[in-house]
Order: structure tokens, then C-alpha cells, then sequence
């Protein structure tokens, strides 16, 4: 499964020195889920708030494990979308359409 997961660190936390060990580890952490193919695609915001990324994993409770287990995971709060490809969605919106012509008749 596709997930789009938004990382922002938590509002109102004040980052102190000792804060940015634990998040260029997070980074590094991420980078490594990405050699190994579980992220395909890894981006910070420009303005510093965070970032985030398309994770491929086999269910929602993978990707849970993945998250908790990042160095920051006390320090941030999630935004998780799952995904599909826009043909499976475009399908949806047909079979949507006829449903909704039907139901008019």
C-alpha cells in the first residue's frame, strides 16, 4: 500500500541544540527506508516545518511500526493519506457517475 505521510514538528515545541541530533538521525533513518525501497520519494518544507514523503508498505500497521520507530516520533505529529493511482480513481468517478444517472431516472 501507498501512503502519503506528513511530518510537522509539533506545534508550539521549542527546538533547543540538543533537538537536532535526534532529527538529522531521523533523517538519516529516513534516507536508509528509502535505499531499501519503503519510501519512494523523501522531501523536507522549505520553510523548515517538516516534510514528508510516499511510503510503500504492506499495511497501516507497518507503517505505524515505521513511524513510532523514528528518532523524532515524540517531537512531530502525522498527516497519513493512503493512495491509489488516478486510473483506479478515475474508474471510481465513472462507475460514481452511472450510479448517480441511475438513481435520477
Amino acid at each position: 500500500m501507498m501512503f502519503l505521510v506528513i511530518q510537522r514538528t509539533k506545534p508550539g515545541l521549542a527546538i533547543t541544540p540538543e533537538m537536532f541530533d535526534p532529527f538529522l538521525a531521523s533523517i538519516e533513518y529516513l534516507k536508509d527506508l528509502e535505499k531499501k525501497g519503503v519510501i519512494k520519494s523523501l522531501w523536507a518544507f522549505v520553510d523548515g516545518s517538516g516534510g514528508g514523503g510516499i511510503a510503500d508498505v504492506p499495511s497501516a500497521d507497518q507503517l505505524l511500526q515505521l513511524l513510532q520507530g523514528s528518532p523524532v516520533s515524540g517531537f512531530v505529529d502525522y498527516e497519513v493519506h493512503p493512495l491509489t493511482s488516478i486510473d483506479v480513481a478515475a474508474e471510481m468517478m465513472r462507475k460514481g457517475k452511472e450510479a448517480a444517472a441511475k438513481m435520477g431516472k
